[in-house]
């Protein structure tokens, strides 16, 4: 009897086993079986406009003019300072260029360029003497093109060599402290035709109109003998 009760529960024992392994099989399948949770589709971030300006380019320099001259006097060495300024942006460029001209030769002419009234060769100022200082100048420009394509958003105007047309135009100003008084105002404004060149250069031709004020200080200073 003893014997049999040892072998009974020795099969218990491994059927019970048997049944957990079966089990334990039949959820591992259940699970293989089971498809892999749906992963949500990669968001793409927003496209980003492109930017308003492709080239920004700006300078701030100086240069000495040891030889300079002007109308009427002799050399009139000048110290320059210059701010420039160049831009690409969505439909065409711009171009700004502004100089501080200060002389360093302040004798009355033909020997310098002084500041008035010491250009006058008046009794106080003889050719030659050295009462003021030399003559500031400013002068600045403008030049703007805005592009047929680009206002366009096409290539209509672009054909063989020829790879756009523009509207070109600009100004220019400048003072100074002589007599003279210069006051230039001018404006100018054309067409400017852009062609392709070998080896990824390029080749620009314009045609512009162009009107320009002055100023002449001298006129009503030196009126002219009736």
């Amino acid at each position: 009897m003893k014997a049999t009760a040892k072998l009974t529960f020795f099969v218990a024992v491994i059927a019970t086993t048997t049944t957990v392994s079966s089990w334990a099989q039949i959820a591992d399948r259940f699970v293989d079986g089971e498809p892999p949770p749906v992963q949500p589709a990669p968001t793409k971030p927003p496209k980003e406009p492109p930017p308003l300006f492709i080239v920004n380019d700006n300078i701030v320099g100086y240069y000495y003019l040891p030889t300079a001259t002007n109308p009427g006097a002799g050399q009139t060495p000048k110290n320059v300072v210059v701010f420039n300024h160049f831009d690409v942006w969505t439909y065409g460029t711009n171009f700004v260029n502004v100089e501080y001209l200060k002389a360093t030769n302040g004798r009355a002419p033909p020997f310098g360029t002084p500041a008035a009234p010491c250009d006058q060769n008046g009794p106080l100022d003889p050719p030659g003497s050295d009462r003021c200082p030399g003559y500031t100048e400013i002068y600045g420009f403008l030049r703007n093109t805005l592009g047929w394509n680009q206002l366009s958003g096409t290539k209509a105007f672009s054909s063989g060599p020829l790879t756009n047309i523009e509207f070109a135009f600009g100004v220019d100003a400048n003072t100074d402290n002589t007599t003279l008084g210069s006051a230039k105002r001018s404006i100018q404004a054309g067409l400017q035709f852009d062609f392709e060149t070998p080896y990824k250069g390029f080749f620009n031709v314009a045609a512009y109109g162009y009107k320009e004020w002055q100023h002449d200080g001298f006129a009503s200073t030196f009126p002219a003998d009736s």
